[in-house]
């Protein structure tokens, strides 16, 4: 959808542009468990772009950019005297490709950041060899005594 988004902008046809990332949005809430499909029925747009944000999977400006893209593509849509310009269309692709990193790629991104330090952490504990004398955990290493008498004096 998005792709298709930007051939429409190429070609300068900026009110289908608007349509496209709408649908965007819809191909977005859907592939994240949005639309309904369990009930049988289809959710509004705007209904699921709300869950989304209710689960936490975009945050209030997100969902504030959703639901401005959502009225771009009603406008697109549906008949009016008002025509989508280059601008609203350039800013709409703009605005759902960053969505689209965020769920996709920065998501992503993070959780493998994530994983990678867990790992790096779990093979230093489990490699970490106590030396003589040294408390075994960080919770002992507190309750020990410091034979410095300018440590026992802060204590």
């Amino acid at each position: 959808m998005h792709a298709e988004g930007r051939r429409c902008f190429s070609a300068k046809a900026y009110t289908a542009t608007a349509v496209m990332v709408r649908r965007t949005l819809e191909a977005v809430c859907v592939d994240q468990g949005m639309d309904g499909a369990a009930s049988g029925r289809p959710k509004p747009l705007f209904k699921m772009l709300e869950e989304m944000r209710d689960q936490g999977k975009i945050d209030g400006r997100l969902f504030e950019w959703a639901h401005e893209l959502r009225s771009l593509g009603n406008q697109g849509a549906h008949y009016s005297s008002r025509s989508v310009t280059r601008e609203d269309a350039a800013d709409g692709l703009a605005l759902a490709e960053a969505l689209l990193d965020y769920l996709y790629v920065l998501h992503a991104q993070f959780n493998t950041f994530k994983q990678r330090r867990q790992n790096a952490h779990a093979r230093r504990t489990a490699h970490r060899v106590p030396s003589p004398g040294a408390p075994q955990d960080s919770a002992d290493a507190g309750q020990q005594e410091s034979s410095d008498p300018a440590v026992q004096n802060e204590a």
